[in-house]
């Protein structure tokens, strides 16, 4: 029997609106759309920056960092393996798509078709519990990021603490120790997690650089 995460996976994968589909982009819509704004507001984006999301899911993070890259040469990226959100942002970016503003990515994480050292900020949204393996996916964001270049994680841990029986991710996928440890070993630095707030919820914001 499928678990709740597997069939909800499933249902993400396929371009229909089926009743998983339309939940799932009903509570990233209004539950992501803080945190993915917070990541980019973290992440220090300068007007000229290459920026990548990770899991660009329904596009809110993308959304919100593409006014500030006012300079020709400030483009965005994402990927994210889900046929559903790929097509869903799409359809949201269509304008920054077709200006060439914004690239979207429908892939795996582990094999993106990003050049090396071209990427100036990364950040991610309630991303890295589901990457099958940690460290070849940090090894291969550590591959497309410059030298000194930042990324910010942004999650709720008490959240995950009540969602991880319900989602059955594998084993410690979703400790931010095993995350934070395989950033550290793929050539990472300066590895830190702090607390945030919004408003009356606690959140917590991951910080990494790139040594090259």
């Amino acid at each position: 029997m499928m678990t709740v995460g597997q069939k909800l996976g499933q249902q993400l994968g396929h371009p229909t609106r089926s009743l998983y589909g339309w939940l799932a982009t009903m509570f990233l819509k209004y539950h992501n759309r803080w945190m993915e704004v917070s990541a980019v507001s973290l992440s220090g984006i300068q007007p000229g920056d290459t920026v990548l999301e990770l899991g660009h899911g329904l596009g809110l993070g993308l959304e919100a960092a593409a006014p500030l890259l006012t300079e020709p040469t400030g483009k965005l990226l994402g990927v994210d393996i889900s046929l559903y959100m790929h097509q869903m942002a799409g359809d949201r970016l269509k304008d920054l798509v077709s200006s060439g503003k914004v690239s979207l990515y429908h892939c795996d994480l582990m094999n993106m078709p990003i050049a090396d050292n071209s990427v100036d900020k990364v950040f991610h949204c309630n991303c890295y519990y589901y990457w099958t393996n940690h460290r070849k996916a940090a090894a291969e964001i550590h591959r497309v990021m410059k030298p000194g270049g930042l990324m910010v994680t942004t999650l709720i841990l008490n959240r995950m603490l009540i969602l991880n029986p319900i989602l059955q991710l594998s084993g410690e996928s979703w400790y931010p120790e095993d995350y934070m440890a395989a950033l550290r070993d793929s050539g990472f630095s300066q590895v830190t997690m702090e607390n945030k707030q919004h408003k009356h919820l606690r959140y917590q914001a991951i910080y990494t650089t790139a040594d090259k």
